[in-house]
């Protein structure tokens, strides 16, 4: 039932938020989108669901998503900022190494890949 609740809210959210799931890409706006959508379209599933998963697994899940919201914030903001040549020129190659590998960090970490 969870699962049918979750495709029919996606479903209804339209391909942004259902293809970069189906290809296992994460991302903030179309997860919090789509537990919002099963909030208001199904609201009888959610208080059962969290009471049979408990309260440990909600707060690690929670923790996850904060994660998932700070690399987008990131991505989207930090970005274009530090990528920019005159940027990186000034760094060493070992900086400018490092600093590259943050960025895809924030990129993939966010879902930004899709």
């Amino acid at each position: 039932k969870v699962l049918r609740s979750n495709f029919k809210t996606m479903d209804k959210l339209g391909k942004g938020v259902m293809m970069p799931f189906l290809q296992d890409v994460i991302q903030v706006g179309g997860l919090f989108s789509t537990i919002a959508g099963m909030s208001v379209f199904d609201p009888k599933l959610v208080p059962p669901l969290l009471l049979w998963v408990g309260p440990a697994p909600v707060i690690g899940w929670t923790r996850h998503f904060a994660a998932l919201a700070l690399y987008s914030l990131l991505h989207a903001a930090m970005a274009p900022l530090l990528s920019s040549d005159g940027y990186q020129s000034s760094l060493s190659p070992r900086d400018r190494f490092l600093l590259r590998r943050r960025l895809e960090a924030w990129k993939y970490g966010s879902g930004g890949d899709y």
